[in-house]
């Protein structure tokens, strides 16, 4: 391990990120400060550790947020006193609601600095909630404290951290003055004593299986439903390659028809044989009632986009209905799961055991019912106009690494009008909490993890982040903002025939243009008019070394009109074939 320095303080900062190494975190997103000097002191000092800066706490939670999400890895987060932690809340809410493992290491003032007016003091324990696994406030760094207790709280927080139902922990640090690494006469080999095994090897000091074997009666429940003949896979968000291993198997093995969630890599991917792409669309046509005689319905993974599909699911019941999610929390905002298992247990599941006994005319008529939707837009999206929807057909059928839906519109459309032909090799998304903020900071987290990023946001989530556009600068991403003047989702929702105060107080107008913070941060930066020029602009974004902001400007009342007017086009043309 790195050298020891003779400073309590920094002896313990030391120890807390030489553990956390050990444990499995290798990345520390750190946001400056003073109080958190020893944190970021030893962080810096850390030869093994990876270092990422950026001066908002909030976005900084975010950019940790998406390398944990691309990486599959822990990420920590340093900052310094006061209110840097709470700006940390809204990364925190979406790393819990996606499980996602944030390690935070928040500095304090000491407790006789608390409720006395002490500058930059507020009451830091707990100030989470309930959206940590895990929460512990430190002592003060002091001679008497026992460096075995320091490594057993970490190993505790690790576990929470990365256990069956993983999510961020916090560490609240206090941390008395001087906070420079001078040395204050600590007897180093004294206090580490106790720890000279730990100090001879590179292993943690404590560590623990967080697996979870699930009950042979549930296993047994789950291949029963699966001898359904008219059985239907629903996939959600799945959050690491080897669960997305096990989906991949199981479906293979059903051979059920199989509905997916835009952000997930089934939807874009184009691979399986008896994939319903546009179950979302083929609901509001004539043939939904294909779906209705589903028998029983597996759904995997997280939420969905679709509240056609969520509705669908709920006008089931009660049908067998067996929900399988990342953790112990269940997933069913229609309280209608008939069975629960936790992800993990299909590690212990054999699925050459499935009996599949698929009704294939069935399974053939959904398919061939949601590619003939297909072929609709094959042909509608050919023109040289540039709508919302023609800009995530564009880059969905242009070859990316990996693309980001921004909330609100970009992933509705994504999720209704994406084309599943396969150029798009992984998806990302916030569709935790489903906000707005932090966007550009999470897609430069990921670019940072996977090397190069797609993302497609709304203005006001790009206004809602303009300080993470710094991240830019350092990672690849091809940012198209569409910027249609306002909140454009609420055109479309029931306030929408209530004019009296549906512009200034939801669609919220504005006339910025996003071409001077492109050039105050030095990212490229194109505006198209035209699908042709848009691709053109994409593609060249693709193929060159640095980030890009792409703006495409739309219009918020066009665009409602233009749904509905595809909407309407295609029921026309799906109840007219074979009428």
């Amino acid at each position: 391990m790195n050298e020891l320095p003779n400073n309590m303080n920094h002896l313990w900062a030391t120890i807390i990120l030489e553990e956390l190494y050990r444990q499995g975190v290798k990345t520390i997103c750190i946001a400056p400060g003073s109080r958190s000097t020893p944190l970021t002191w030893a962080a810096a000092e850390h030869s093994n550790l990876e270092t990422v800066v950026h001066i908002d706490e909030r976005g900084l939670g975010f950019h940790a947020l998406g390398i944990a999400k691309a990486s599959e890895s822990p990420v920590a987060i340093i900052c310094t006193s006061g209110s840097a932690v709470a700006n940390l809340l809204p990364a925190v809410v979406e790393a819990s609601m996606t499980h996602q493992p944030l390690i935070l290491l928040s500095a304090d003032r000491p407790p006789e600095l608390i409720d006395c007016g002490a500058n930059q003091a507020i009451k830091q324990p707990g100030i989470f909630g309930e959206y940590v696994r895990y929460t512990t406030n430190l002592p003060c760094p002091l001679i008497d404290e026992s460096p075995e207790e320091l490594l057993l709280t970490l190993g505790t927080a690790y576990r929470h951290a990365t256990n069956t139902n993983p999510g961020p922990v916090h560490i609240n640090c206090p941390l008395r003055e001087p906070l420079t690494p001078d040395g204050d006469g600590t007897n180093v080999e004294a206090y580490l004593a106790p720890l000279s095994d730990w100090q001879e090897t590179s292993t943690p000091h404590t560590s623990a299986d967080t697996s979870l074997i699930q009950a042979q009666d549930d296993i047994e429940l789950f291949l029963d439903a699966c001898k359904a003949t008219r059985g239907l896979l629903i996939v959600g968000q799945i959050h690491t390659a080897q669960e997305w291993i096990h989906v991949e198997t199981l479906a293979a093995q059903l051979k059920w028809p199989v509905i997916a969630d835009i952000a997930t890599p089934f939807r874009l991917s184009g691979i399986l044989d008896h994939f319903v792409a546009y179950a979302d669309q083929l609901l509001h046509t004539k043939n939904r009632d294909l779906l209705a005689e589903a028998e029983t319905i597996i759904h995997i993974g997280g939420a969905l986009v679709s509240k056609r599909i969520q509705a669908y699911i709920e006008a089931q019941a009660p049908k067998p209905y067996l929900r399988i999610t990342p953790s112990v929390v269940l997933m069913d905002p229609g309280h209608c799961a008939t069975q629960h298992l936790i992800m993990s247990s299909l590690n212990f599941m054999d699925f050459s055991m499935i009996e599949s006994n698929i009704d294939t005319d069935w399974c053939s008529s959904l398919v061939t019912a949601s590619n003939t939707i297909g072929s609709f837009f094959a042909g509608h999206f050919c023109t040289n106009t540039l709508t919302e929807p023609d800009i995530i057909r564009a880059v969905t059928q242009t070859e990316a690494p990996a693309v980001f839906f921004g909330n609100s519109m970009p992933i509705r459309d994504a999720d209704m009008y994406g084309a599943p032909d396969g150029y798009v090799a992984k998806v990302y998304a916030n569709r935790g909490a489903s906000g707005i903020d932090g966007n550009i900071a999470t897609i430069a987290g990921i670019a940072h993890a996977e090397g190069q990023i797609t993302a497609v946001l709304g203005d006001l989530a790009a206004l809602h982040d303009l300080n993470s556009l710094a991240l830019l600068r350092v990672n690849k991403v091809i940012l198209i903002i569409i910027n249609n003047a306002g909140g454009g989702i609420f055109s479309f929702l029931p306030i929408a025939k209530y004019n009296k105060h549906v512009e200034p107080y939801f669609n919220t107008p504005h006339t910025l243009t996003f071409d001077n913070a492109a050039a105050m941060y030095n990212i490229v930066y194109e505006r198209p008019v035209t699908l042709s020029e848009f691709q053109a602009a994409y593609e060249e974004a693709l193929a060159c070394g640095t980030s890009t902001i792409i703006e495409v400007n739309t219009n918020r009342y066009e665009n409602v009109r233009y749904h509905r007017e595809l909407e309407s086009i295609l029921i026309d043309y799906i109840n007219g074939v074979d009428a």
